[in-house]
């Protein structure tokens, strides 16, 4: 039997003990002998695997990685523009700026920008996959653990910062995940961001995401100068979603015949709208759409803009004809009068 002395008040178990008798008996004196077993090599997990695909995308496009804290003041949501929603009161903060879980992971993010920028740093762009907290419950209703979706949050300035730039990032990052096709950026509008300045990520119909230039109010009031551009993403869901499996194609031995489509109709309709409509009614025989020209001047009604678009048509094993294209060109042009008002450019 062991008996330990009441003044030992640090030995509560087994290994306590054993530590003991190790000490007392002499570490030098114990033979070094391996383990009877080699401990399995440890493997990630597919998310895991996929958290790192997005990490070296990120990096690839030029952003650094950072890691913010958890803890957030309550005064962030007024300088986000923001009312002060549900949120997650710390009962023994270190502080008052640090007395609630985060539930957007952007201020964070902009308190390092600031600090990058006030040491004269001329350009800085910095993302972040962190988890946030959600709550409809008060601390005096409080029942339940709060949710804690993944979320990408990005943040730059200068270095050549703009929102098509941004937006371009956007699809790159979606293209990496498989849903280029499926997620769509369209106009989107939010207290945060520049009025006419800012996008919507939508994935099936569900927002994932608002991406744009910060509002020169947010800007200012996070301690900021000049033009902030900005994202958060629901990663939760994108990664769900994400589709990563490759289909191998071969190179095609037919060549492609290319006609040109220009169209005038009202500028409130994005360009995404055209482009999807061209590809529905094109079918299986449209290899490829690209717009290259956007117009705007005396030669379209005011209120309207013209949008040219390369169109190719190839078939896996022929060369297509003008027999068989011109019904499809007409379809397309057809598709686009009927849903959009959309007319032929002259």
């Amino acid at each position: 039997a062991i008996q330990v002395p009441h003044y030992r008040l640090d030995i509560e178990g087994m290994a306590d003990v054993a530590e003991e008798i190790a000490r007392i008996y002499g570490y030098n004196n114990i033979s070094m002998t391996l383990m009877p077993e080699t401990p399995s090599d440890a493997i990630k997990t597919e998310r895991q695997y996929l958290m790192d695909r997005v990490r070296e995308c990120m990096v690839g496009m030029g952003a650094y990685e950072a890691s913010t804290y958890s803890f957030q003041s309550e005064d962030v949501y007024q300088k986000m523009r923001l009312p002060v929603p549900t949120l997650m009161k710390i009962s023994n903060p270190l502080g008052e700026d640090q007395n609630v879980m985060r539930r957007s992971l952007l201020p964070g993010l902009l308190v390092s920008l600031a600090h990058n920028q006030s040491h004269k740093v001329p350009g800085c762009m910095l993302f972040e996959a962190g988890r946030v907290f959600l709550t409809d419950q008060t601390p005096e209703t409080l029942t339940e653990l709060p949710d804690e979706p993944l979320r990408m949050g990005l943040a730059w300035y200068g270095g050549g910062a703009d929102f098509y730039r941004l937006k371009g990032m956007a699809e790159v990052l979606l293209d990496e995940l498989g849903l280029i096709d499926a997620a769509r950026i369209g106009q989107g509008s939010h207290p945060s961001y520049h009025p006419g300045r800012c996008a919507q990520i939508t994935l099936e119909g569900k927002e994932v995401g608002i991406l744009g230039e910060l509002h020169p109010e947010c800007v200012e009031r996070n301690g900021l100068a000049g033009r902030v551009l900005a994202w958060e993403m629901d990663l939760e869901t994108l990664l769900d979603s994400a589709d990563t499996e490759r289909t191998y194609r071969p190179l095609p031995k037919y060549p492609a015949v290319e006609r040109d489509l220009a169209v005038v109709l009202d500028k409130k309709i994005p360009a995404a709208k055209v482009r999807e409509i061209i590809c529905r009614e094109g079918g299986e025989c449209l290899a490829s759409v690209e717009l290259f020209d956007v117009y705007e001047g005396a030669q379209v009604p005011a209120g309207h803009r013209s949008l040219a678009y390369s169109l190719a048509y190839r078939a896996a094993d022929r060369t297509l004809t003008d027999e068989e294209i011109n019904p499809v060109q007409e379809a397309i042009i057809e598709g686009l009068e009927r849903a959009l008002g959309a007319r032929l450019r002259a």
